[in-house]
């Protein structure tokens, strides 16, 4: 009776070995599995920050091209209304080359004063 019974346990221990190197096989798998995750997030997550900073890059960027429009727009405005203002220079050079083109009667009060020509 001693026999069968010690028979039994060493093949049960053969077995429980057997099964305990397939499980550590499988921990070393997965141990490698998990590094390569690991690496692959934490690759991820600088790719991550470095889109982030490149999109807050080009915010500020665009933010910066914006209130330079601004600016641009208002300058351009106020020019837009220089311009449209007429100067009093510029109105007495029209009406100059306006009297030039036109024959005005002598004597009207538009009309400046006749020239004497000596000789």
């Amino acid at each position: 009776m001693f026999l069968p019974k010690r028979r039994s346990t060493i093949a049960e221990l053969h077995l429980l070995q057997k099964e305990n190197d397939g499980l550590r096989t499988e921990i070393v798998k997965l141990r490698h599995e998990l590094t390569n995750k690991q690496g692959y997030a934490e690759r991820l997550e600088i790719l991550l920050r470095e889109r982030l900073e490149r999109i807050d890059d080009l915010n500020g960027k665009l933010e910066q091209a914006r209130e330079h429009n601004k600016r641009l727009k208002a300058e351009a405005e106020h020019l837009a209304a220089i311009v449209a203002a007429p100067r009093p220079s510029m109105l007495l050079a029209w009406l100059t080359k306006l009297r030039a083109l036109t024959p005005q009667p002598q004597g009207s009060d538009c009309s400046p004063p006749a020239r004497r020509v000596t000789g």
